[in-house]
């Protein structure tokens, strides 16, 4: 490591200032440009890196304390541009040309990967960082004698990026992606991709329609192995004709491979389907309870919930500034309307409003808009799901301000911003959020948010904590809470130990700045033992004024650690420079939380939290949580992770949803709806209908009552509407919502460097429609301005 430090002291760039305050320390590091990424090295809390929108790179050894620029990677002409963690000590570091490196020791060396590639997309396997995937252009494409070969190349490597090998050649090249491994035979080494079926000329000559998905399961094949019950195996071609997936757009969860197609029919009419395969099983088309456009906006926007949450806008809804929210069955494919008039945000392109809660199961936020006039800004109401998207509750309004004060507002509700400050959930501190909003008739561009509001028991009561917009940050096991104000420059943080509490205390954590304001003359008297005589004389002196040196803080970031009490605050003073502030709070002396052993008890300061009010079942299971008592001032210092404790329930009303084509009946039954053909299960020649119910997606409920059908083997699932027949191996309890095997213990994942997947392809009538996977933020970002 000496290397390492004597690097940092020689490259060390920006303004750094120390400061102290009641056992608080502060340090400020000044770089020039905007911050792009701020990635925490997993498996080493202390080290993390910056990168600014000039391709630099630096790193900080000591959590974010000093800062130094990491000359290691970079080369002439060469700079940065993109950070992948891919976890434990592994961080990949892309250059702006074709010079990228890569560390698997937090930085102590690097080694350079991937010579000569200049990626367009690139991807790593969560379960094993060797495996990677990308496009990137052809070599004939920087040929000029062979330009009309240009083309676009699937490339992987199993040794982390030092090798490379072509997988297949004219592929889309942001349709690409791992897939899940599965009880049908699928392989964690599966890959998706879009790929055009003519192999020669100039790709961008070739019309999208020639596209189609296809998958190798081990990054060589293009069949995929299907085990029945009996231990026979079927060969399955993945046939383009039969997945009809010209011009896919595709994305890969834990448990969906999703799809988008755009085809023809014989009128020369544009056709939208949407594609679903779960658990590695056979991809299928999907229905809607109404048609779905070419035109269609798909924003996808949770799928590891065992259910896929999608939400689609078309340009003539009305009102103009909504879509509809949907959610699937256990497949993927059978979807019904969970929201209607779900808030799109007609500034930034159509961003849906769903948040997914971090830590609870389930629960989500998202917005539905109370438009009266289609043609103005929306004003949107906040909606809250505590079962998977089945029903929605307007959130609760406080009783009374930030002063105590009590709120009386006629017909008001809590609304969130779910677009310009994100709030804040985590697993760190099971139950709390943190979120900006106001209370009134709805939330939009005409009506922003104005305060800062806490809850802390899943959303079902909530408090004012400020009466301005905040950013935030949370310690692990929400052990420290820090807010500041997000709408003007700011010299000063409030922090508590427990936000429920209402203590806050403020921290002054910017360096004044020291001006020479005047001069003035002074008379200085000394004795000199020389002389033995007292000497005066008269000398002019500077006068130094200190000045407020205030920032914008735009997010507050922390280590994900255990017992961290580090934090470090983003901001800038200028266009020109970004600010990173440093505050530590391990010399402040803290009253440590008592006897996590027994929760609950007076003596203790810790309770077993229920995601449900009066201890009731959640999604079948009841679930209770390890965590600090809300209200009580102490510092959670458990150096391990919160203990969650589960029972199973019986089967209630609640566990059970509509099935695609039924609706919801005035007294909660669910009725047959005449305009949808809904699709079937054949068993031996016997068709097998739904019951009108199906259990939520997740849900963990046994015994108790039945509504779903009776439990049977499927084979063939015959959808009516596309006339699609999909083989299925042992599909068990169709409605009831359960896959056979269930879901396996290890499943494919990906990491990406760009977290929103958005797929744009303009057809040859200047059509456009966008797949793209929500952009959360993650947990220790806290809200951005």
């Amino acid at each position: 490591m000496k290397a390492i430090q004597v690097l940092f002291v020689l490259s060390l760039v920006g303004i750094v200032f120390l400061q102290s305050c009641s056992g608080i320390i502060s340090s400020e590091f000044t770089m020039p440009g905007d911050i792009i990424d701020l990635e925490y090295v997993q498996s080493s809390p202390n080290v993390v890196y910056a990168l600014n929108d000039r391709g630099q790179l630096f790193v900080s050894w000591n959590d974010g304390q000093t800062w130094g620029i990491e000359s290691r990677v970079i080369t002439p002409g060469n700079g940065i541009f993109g950070i992948m963690n891919l976890g434990n000590n592994s961080m990949l570091f892309l250059g702006n040309l074709t010079v990228h490196f890569r560390t698997d020791d937090a930085g102590a060396t690097y080694q350079q990967v991937a010579q000569g590639k200049a990626f367009i997309t690139i991807e790593f396997h969560q379960d094993n960082v060797l495996w990677g995937m990308g496009t990137v252009f052809d070599p004939n494409c920087d040929i000029p004698t062979k330009t009309d070969q240009c083309n676009v190349n699937l490339i992987t490597t199993t040794d982390g990026g030092f090798t490379w090998i072509v997988l297949e050649t004219y592929v889309d090249p942001y349709q690409a992606t791992f897939g899940n491994a599965g009880q049908y035979g699928v392989l964690p080494t599966a890959i998706y991709v879009a790929t055009s079926s003519i192999k020669s000329g100039f790709q961008g000559g070739i019309p999208q329609n020639y596209f189609n998905l296809v998958m190798y399961n081990d990054f060589r094949s293009r069949t995929v192995t299907i085990t029945t019950e009996g231990g026979n195996q079927v060969q399955v071609p993945q046939n383009p004709n039969v997945l009809v997936m010209s011009a896919a757009g595709t994305f890969s969860s834990n448990q969906f491979v999703l799809g988008l197609s755009v085809s023809f029919n014989g009128a020369d009419q544009e056709i939208l389907t949407f594609f679903s395969s779960a658990y590695g099983g056979p991809m299928l088309p999907a229905v809607f309870p109404e048609p779905i456009t070419a035109e269609s906006y798909f924003t996808i926007e949770e799928v590891d919930i065992g259910a896929v949450f999608l939400s689609v806008w078309t340009p003539h809804n009305d009102p103009v500034s909504a879509g509809h929210l949907y959610v699937s069955g256990p497949l993927g494919i059978e979807y019904i309307t969970s929201l209607a008039n779900e808030t799109r945000d007609t500034r930034i392109g159509g961003e849906m409003s769903f948040y997914e809660w971090m830590g609870l199961t389930g629960v989500a936020l998202s917005g539905q808009d109370v438009t009266q006039n289609p043609n103005g800004p929306y004003l949107s109401q906040t909606m809250i799901s505590w079962n998977v998207g089945s029903s929605w509750s307007h959130l609760d309004t406080p009783s009374v301000d930030v002063h105590g004060n009590p709120i009386s507002c006629t017909d008001c509700t809590l609304n969130l911003d779910l677009f310009d400050y994100t709030p804040f959930t985590t697993d760190r501190a099971r139950g709390y959020i943190f979120a900006n909003g106001n209370i009134g008739k709805g939330i939009g561009p005409s009506n922003p948010a104005a305060q800062t509001f806490l809850s802390t028991d899943a959303g079902r009561t909530w408090s004012m904590i400020s009466d301005k917009v905040s950013t935030y940050g949370v310690g692990y096991h929400g052990s420290i809470s820090i807010i500041v104000d997000a709408t003007s420059p700011q010299e000063t943080l409030h922090w508590t130990l427990d936000p429920a509490s209402g203590l806050w205390e403020a921290y002054n954590f910017t360096t004044p700045l020291l001006q020479q304001t005047s001069n003035k003359t002074v008379n200085i008297t000394y004795f000199d033992p020389d002389t033995n005589q007292t000497v005066s004389y008269l000398e002019t002196v500077p006068v130094n004024t200190s000045y407020a040196n205030p920032m914008y803080v735009g997010y507050v970031e922390t280590q994900p650690a255990l017992d961290n009490k580090n934090f470090l605050l983003v901001g800038y003073r200028d266009n020109f420079t970004s600010t990173l502030v440093f505050v530590s709070f391990n010399d402040v002396e803290l009253p440590v939380c008592r006897d996590p052993t027994n929760p609950g008890t007076p003596e203790s300061d810790y309770e077993l939290f229920n995601q449900e009010p009066d201890n009731s079942c959640v999604l079948g299971q009841h679930l209770q949580f390890l965590r600090r008592k809300a209200g009580v001032y102490c510092y959670d210092a458990l150096n391990s992770t919160y203990h969650t404790f589960v029972t199973t329930c019986p089967c209630t009303r609640s566990d059970f949803q509509c099935d695609y084509g039924f609706n919801l009946g005035a007294h909660g039954e669910c009725i047959k709806d005449p305009k949808i053909n809904v699709p079937v299960c054949i068993v031996d020649g016997t068709t097998i209908l739904s019951s009108g119910y199906r259990k939520i997606a997740n849900d963990k409920c046994t015994g108790g009552l039945a509504l779903d059908a009776v439990p049977t083997d499927c084979v063939v699932v015959v959808n009516p509407v596309t006339s699609t027949t999909g083989i299925f191996n042992k599909l068990k309890n169709v409605h009831a919502g359960v896959i056979a095997g269930a879901v396996i213990g290890s499943v494919a994942g990906l990491i990406i460097i760009i977290v929103i997947i958005y797929f744009a392809v303009h057809w040859a009538r200047s059509r456009a429609f966008r797949f793209q996977r929500k952009n959360d933020l993650t947990e220790e970002s806290g809200s951005s301005l």
